[in-house]
């Protein structure tokens, strides 16, 4: 396994090795894997070896645009948007 390890420094270039068949196997976040041409998810962890990153969101109160970023959260946020998420490799 030592000799096809291809260590990389980015997503895109651990992308770029599956893509391009340098690599078999990688290991990355699910929303990293699902846009990609030519990449499958192969399944994830178990949950208890699993490890989460938590988002959080601030707005600017002095932009033009914070009702916009308002909506935005709004939409990030509403249960009903989850499937979205989801869909996107997210969990809530």
């Amino acid at each position: 396994m030592k000799a096809r390890a291809r260590p990389a420094a980015t997503g895109d270039e651990v992308n770029a090795n599956i893509t391009t068949g340098a690599a078999d196997l990688a290991v990355l976040p699910v929303s990293e894997i699902l846009p990609v041409p030519g990449a499958e998810l192969g399944g994830v962890f178990p949950a208890r070896i699993q490890s989460y990153i938590v988002m959080a969101a601030g707005i600017s109160t002095r932009s033009p645009r914070s009702a916009a970023a308002r909506e935005f959260v709004a939409f990030l946020t509403a249960a009903k948007n989850t499937p979205v998420l989801r869909a996107k490799g997210m969990e809530r």
